[in-house]
């Protein structure tokens, strides 16, 4: 953080945003995050309904942040995946369903995570190694395992080699190499796109 004339800015390393809030991480690896908290998803560990200003993120350090619809996900400094905000699908990665998270809850069984797409109630990563998993609601095929019904977390059909990951309100748009039904997004190293 540099100060001058009694006013200070932060230095953010990486910005993510999504319909009605904002994340960031700071040189150093705090996570600040802003906007709607109707459902938790600025996860400074209160309800209130709206965050107007910046509020850090306790006890997080991470090194990328992935904003949601209603919920965030983090990559923790520990390469761990932190997530908080609603949960009515499973989306958080705990393998429960809850009305929300107000505070980072981890995700069970996904770990470094490079890439990152967080749908209406479902969540997909990608790892440093490009093998994709998603969870949550599955109600629209959302989780690409060609089976119905929530689980945690799953691999998609097809998808390796992935670097890059997009997820919308759970209907996919039809690619020809993409796995039928998913509802995300993907790139891979071969140019594969959804």
């Amino acid at each position: 953080m540099s100060c001058v004339d009694g006013g200070c800015t932060r230095r953010f390393v990486e910005l993510s945003l999504r319909f009605r809030h904002t994340c960031a991480v700071e040189v150093g690896g705090a996570v600040w995050c802003w906007g709607s908290n109707a459902s938790g998803q600025v996860g400074d560990g209160n309800e209130a309904l709206a965050q107007p200003r910046p509020s850090r993120v306790p006890d997080l350090s991470a090194t990328h942040v992935f904003a949601g619809m209603d919920d965030t996900c983090a990559r923790a400094a520990d390469d761990t995946l932190r997530c908080w905000g609603t949960n009515a699908g499973a989306q958080l990665g705990t393998g429960e369903t809850s009305r929300l998270s107000t505070a980072p809850v981890t995700a069970r069984g996904v770990v470094r995570t490079a890439a990152m797409a967080l749908g209406a109630a479902f969540s997909c990563g990608a790892d440093d190694d490009g093998a994709a998993l998603c969870w949550g609601s599955n109600e629209w095929g959302g989780l690409g395992d060609g089976r119905s019904g929530a689980r945690q977390p799953v691999a998609p059909r097809g998808l390796t080699g992935v670097t890059q990951l997009g997820a919308g309100w759970g209907t996919p748009a039809p690619s020809p190499t993409a796995p039928c039904g998913a509802g995300a997004a993907v790139g891979s190293r071969r140019s594969a796109t959804a």
